[in-house]
């Protein structure tokens, strides 16, 4: 099967990053000790033992680059 090895399925972590909050916009990126919310969240599912990989992406925002820059700022990667 695709996607399948012999100790299970590929799980894909997806997180999204809604940039535009309505009680606190912008918070994917305020800090939290140190480091914005959404590079903590990135590190944990990375670190997850049955996570295979981890997809983040950012949802609504105001030109084209913003979405890659939300996660760049974070800590994650961009394609």
């Amino acid at each position: 099967m695709s996607g399948q090895t012999q100790a299970g399925p590929h799980v894909v972590a997806v997180i999204p990053a809604r940039w535009e909050s309505t009680r606190l916009p912008g918070k994917v990126l305020a800090p939290l000790a140190g480091r914005p919310v959404l590079a903590w969240v990135i590190d944990a599912a990375r670190g997850a033992r049955r996570i295979d990989e981890v997809l983040e992406f950012a949802l609504e925002g105001g030109h084209p680059g913003e979405h890659k820059d939300i996660v760049t700022q974070a800590g994650g990667a961009t394609a």
